[in-house]
């Protein structure tokens, strides 16, 4: 198994988290499906379930009435976003 390039960012509140590349997060994918036999639709599942619980976190801890954006990016990354807003739409959130 190679290493992976390890770079962070800060979140606003202050949080050193450690980010991968568009190529390295390819890997992983490659690594869990290939090699550990996961089913990328359950891993996208259940990345979307943890995202939209802190998405509601931090619209319920902000004056936003239950409101955010999700931006995504081009690379192939729409299907990772739509799983947290079906489920956020579905809960209340707009």
């Amino acid at each position: 198994m190679r290493d992976f390039e390890t770079t962070e960012f800060e979140t606003m509140a202050g949080v050193r988290v450690p980010a991968v590349t568009a190529e390295e997060m390819r890997e992983g994918d490659r690594i869990a499906v290939d090699e550990v036999g996961l089913e990328l639709l359950q891993m996208m599942e259940n990345a979307g379930r943890a995202f939209a619980a802190t998405l509601r976190e931090t619209a319920a801890d902000t004056e936003r009435d239950g409101r955010f954006v999700v931006p995504t990016g081009n690379g192939g990354n729409g299907g990772g976003a739509s799983v947290p807003l079906d489920i956020c739409r579905t809960t209340g959130n707009r």
